[in-house]
């Protein structure tokens, strides 16, 4: 039984529609915290770029809404009915989906790390390039949805439905319980049209698994199965056993020998301009490799998994990270100036001395991290999570933390001039011992109650 739609919640809808169909001049987003939607008919609702963060949407009707682009940290969706609905590039971290009917969804690059989509029914939907890293699908049904490119690192698996997927590119390395999956067949054909960046590049994608069966020694078991397929059903099909061995083997396998050599091809085309050589990719597996001093600017790799690696002094500016994971990963040091890192996972990573100015950090999650000393003039950090972040000695003149939480984050000695805390919450928890508040030529000093109270100033100015 649905409950009726709350006339405030109507009232907030309609404002979200006007600002998104007047590009946000008229209007307002909606955002909201721990909110209560459950068991609302919520059916063929505009939500793009909503943000609501630890809300109720259990037993909901989504049947064809429209959440692309949301952020949905920590919401509930037990139950919820929402077959053909949208969530592409939406945040979907640490929410729970146990037993949610979300057949036909289209949710490519969506991220659900850490999620519990137990029981869920994902079939038959759009899933390229999603991440759902560490997160918890038993019995979950991927039957015949698109996963190419997607990434499970250290997922459980157990008793999960993949038979007819599209598993070309993805990524099971660290995964659990796929001894237990169903896969009575996979494909791992690649896409039909080859796929593009955002200037209409095409992608250097993954080789075919065929081309790979031929090459490593590892893999020759696939040569039979697959040119049976080939001839039999026209594309790369994995059946039975094979299909099971496949599995099993992607989970241990990282294929460091190929990855070295695209990094080196792309420093080639630093050199000499070769178009094809650029690294242009995405949902690459980079998990702990030492990645030290590589010249990596201009790279192409959404949504790829950077967790554990060590890029102490690489050059990574220009580069395109956008929903990257780099998870406890050491970029001290490191070139980002200009890079795209939105809605990127930094939880605990080193990040000291960092050149990252006019780089954009929008939606992503930098908890923990550590950015003492960084260069991030210009930066946008906006709407991101910065709880318990150090800034300590940072240079954030000019940058942007509008609407981000930064409880309990460290600014102590943090260059300030004309940085932007509009919206921002958690400043009241922020440790300020000491501020340099003054433009760059000229140093103006604040310590103690008097950096605090201009912090809050700051944040509740009204635009200048």
């Amino acid at each position: 039984m649905n409950r009726p739609l709350p006339a405030e919640v109507s009232a907030r809808l309609q404002a979200h529609q006007l600002w998104r169909s007047s590009s946000g001049s008229a209007g307002q987003r909606y955002r909201a915290t721990g909110l209560d939607l459950h068991a609302l008919d919520l059916s063929g609702s505009s939500l793009q770029e909503a943000i609501l963060r630890s809300c109720s949407f259990s037993s909901c009707q989504l049947a064809h809404a429209d959440l692309s682009g949301a952020v949905l940290t920590g919401s509930l969706f037990q139950q919820v009915h929402a077959p053909a609905a949208s969530l592409s590039q939406a945040i979907c971290w640490q929410t729970l989906w146990l037993g949610a009917s979300l057949p036909h969804l289209q949710a490519e690059r969506a991220d659900f790390s850490e999620a519990d989509l137990s029981q869920a029914d994902l079939s038959a939907s759009s899933l390229r390039l999603a991440r759902f890293d560490q997160a918890r699908l038993l019995g979950t049904s991927f039957r015949q949805a698109n996963l190419q490119q997607a990434s499970f690192f250290q997922a459980d698996l157990t008793g999960a439905d993949l038979t007819g997927a599209r598993l070309w590119g993805a990524s099971f390395f660290g995964a659990t319980g796929l001894e237990s999956v169903r896969a009575d067949w996979l494909d791992l054909s690649p896409p039909e049209e080859e796929p593009k960046d955002l200037l209409g590049e095409p992608i250097l994608h993954w080789p075919e698994w065929f081309e790979i069966s031929l090459l490593e020694p590892d893999w020759e078991f696939l040569q039979e199965e697959l040119w049976n397929s080939r001839n039999e059903f026209g594309f790369d099909r994995l059946a039975g056993e094979a299909a099971r061995r496949w599995l099993l083997k992607l989970a241990s396998q990282s294929f460091v020998l190929y990855l070295q050599q695209r990094l080196q091809e792309h420093e080639h085309w630093l050199t000499d301009g070769r178009r094809q050589q650029r690294l242009v990719d995405g949902g690459v597996d980079l998990h702990g490799l030492d990645l030290s001093a590589r010249r990596l600017s201009h790279a192409y790799l959404p949504a790829s998994n950077f967790n554990h690696s060590t890029l102490h002094r690489t050059q990574l500016a220009c580069a395109y990270l956008v929903s990257c994971s780099f998870l406890h990963a050491n970029l001290d040091q490191a070139n980002l100036r200009w890079a795209l890192c939105w809605k990127g996972r930094f939880q605990q990573a080193r990040l000291r001395h960092l050149d990252a100015s006019h780089a954009s950090f929008w939606l992503a999650n930098l908890q923990g991290a550590d950015l003492s000393s960084a260069h991030l003039a210009q930066t946008d950090f906006s709407d991101a999570e910065l709880s318990q972040a150090c800034f300590a000695h940072a240079n954030l003149q000019q940058a942007c933390f509008a609407h981000a939480n930064l409880t309990g984050a460290d600014l102590t000695g943090a260059r300030l001039w004309n940085t932007s805390f509009s919206g921002a919450t958690g400043l009241e928890s922020v440790r300020v011992d000491w501020l340099d508040v003054g433009p760059p030529a000229h140093s103006e000093r604040l310590t103690g109650e008097a950096a605090r109270r201009w912090l809050l100033e700051v944040a509740t100015a009204p635009p200048s």
